[in-house]
């Protein structure tokens, strides 16, 4: 039976969770072995990642990108993070903030597996799409 990226990474959480910092690399090892027996090392980038989430899930915090077309005010930025708070259940937000001229206006917005588009370029894209058909 094959297991999936997210699997491999809940069985390394729960595992290391409550263990001494000293037992950890042992079990890191074991884990990795694991993974050779099944054939699975190429998933470890993705393992990784989905252990991060998991960590920041169980911590209340979560990394996502917040991308605009204009830098945001401080005000802005708080309404976003209390909206994205109570969609993604966490108590902190660490934001990484960019900026593209091409989405025109709005934000998009990612974290974990989900985009939230709110940009001016997607609502013109569905508007000519609804427009087209």
């Amino acid at each position: 039976m094959k297991h999936t990226a997210r699997q491999y990474a809940l069985a390394l959480y729960q595992t290391v969770a409550d263990q001494k910092k000293s037992a950890v690399p042992d079990l890191v090892t074991n884990f990795l072995s694991l993974l050779e027996k099944n054939n699975d090392l190429a998933k470890l980038n993705e393992i990784m990642s989905a252990c991060e989430d998991i960590w920041q899930q169980q911590s209340g915090r979560l990394s996502a990108q917040l991308i605009t077309a204009h830098p945001v005010t401080a005000e802005v930025l708080k309404n976003i993070t209390t909206y994205v708070k109570k969609e993604a259940k966490c108590e902190e937000i660490d934001w990484q903030q960019s900026i593209d001229p091409e989405i025109l206006g709005g934000w998009l917005i990612k974290y974990r597996d989900q985009v939230i588009d709110g940009t001016v370029k997607n609502n013109l894209l569905r508007l000519k799409h609804k427009l087209v058909n």
